[in-house]
């Protein structure tokens, strides 16, 4: 993406060779619709990183909650009478 900022021509010009190399064919390849895809992949991979990543730091406060509540249940008994979820 930086090499099409840097030099946009040379850059349509290796990436469609490169296309036209590898897949064999002899047709122009409009390189914006291929700019398009690349873009909308990366907006997707970066929609679901952050989704992700706010998922995870609701669960963290959940955990943290749940530990609390039962640090407070667990408080007044005995270490052998606690018994193990998982």
């Amino acid at each position: 993406m930086l090499f099409q900022l840097y030099t946009p021509q040379e850059a349509v010009y290796v990436i469609s060779q490169f296309i036209s190399n590898t897949l064999n064919i002899s047709t122009q390849i409009n390189l914006l619709f291929i700019q398009s895809i690349i873009w909308f992949g990366l907006l997707a991979t970066t929609l679901k990183y952050f989704q992700s990543v706010v998922f995870i730091e609701r669960q963290y406060n959940y955990i943290h909650q749940l530990e609390e509540q039962l640090s407070k249940e667990y408080e007044k008994r005995p270490l052998h009478e606690r018994v193990i979820l998982i």
